[in-house]
């Protein structure tokens, strides 16, 4: 009997030892890479090909748990993806879960990289859409110190001064969204039922370029960079224009 199990506990170790070295050979993908620096990478595809598609799904069909497990996956190896982020917010403004921690999610995704003005934009529309608008002027523009240029910035953030009554404010950033190329009317709309369209010469003459930002932490993933993701609005959010010329979020606008 003695033998016997020598005999088996030979053929046991034999078996570990066949099997580490495949177990170690296997690296895991660095996490908590920067989506804008990331551009082209295989990483980032695989991520957004097996996992994306799969959490829009989930949420239409409210398999919110399940949909947790795909977002939570992208968020974790690219903190920043602004479609994961609109993916988040739309869940989680739905799901009404305690495990939806706003604060944590964009802090996290901020971190990554601070000068990536569309984060600040997503933050701003999941604020709108949770009603805090106060909030989402606050994140609006910050993303408009960090890029004067985008449509977004300024339509979302026209938006939310419409909303809260600052007509004045309002049509200043209409005015520039308009100028950089917004294609929707709904903004110019909504301040014309107010009587607070009023057309500015040269809207665009008091914006300056903004300063180069330094270099995202450095990440092992590839440095290429693609355009940006294209995010669900906040209601009433135009769509980026060609006037963008950094990587931004691109969410739709409702008329």
């Amino acid at each position: 009997m003695s033998r016997t199990r020598v005999q088996l506990g030979s053929i046991a170790a034999v078996a570990i030892l066949v099997l580490l070295p495949v177990t170690m050979a296997r690296a895991e993908p660095p996490a908590g890479l920067d989506y804008f620096s990331s551009g082209g990478t295989e990483l980032l595809h695989n991520v957004e090909l097996y996992h994306e598609q799969l959490a829009k799904d989930k949420i239409k069909s409210r398999q919110y748990d399940s949909a947790w497990g795909d977002i939570a996956f992208m968020l974790n190896y690219f903190p920043n993806h602004p479609r994961a982020l609109m993916l988040w917010s739309q869940m989680c403004l739905a799901w009404r879960s305690p495990r939806c921690q706003v604060v944590d999610v964009f802090s996290d995704a901020i971190s990554r990289n601070p000068y990536a003005a569309p984060t600040y934009i997503v933050y701003g529309i999941h604020l709108t859409n949770a009603g805090d608008l106060n909030g989402a002027i606050a994140q609006y523009k910050k993303a408009l110190e960090i890029d004067p240029y985008s449509v977004n910035g300024h339509y979302n953030l026209a938006l939310a001064y419409v909303d809260t009554k600052q007509y004045d404010l309002a049509n200043d950033h209409a005015q520039k969204a308009y100028a950089l190329g917004a294609p929707l009317p709904g903004l110019r709309e909504k301040l014309k039922r107010v009587g607070k369209w009023q057309p500015i010469d040269n809207p665009l003459a008091s914006l300056k370029a903004p300063p180069a930002p330094p270099a995202p932490p450095s990440t092992t993933a590839a440095t290429k960079t693609e355009p940006a993701a294209s995010p669900t609005p906040a209601k009433g959010a135009a769509p980026a224009a060609k006037a963008e010329t950094r990587p931004s979020a691109q969410p739709t606008a409702a008329q």
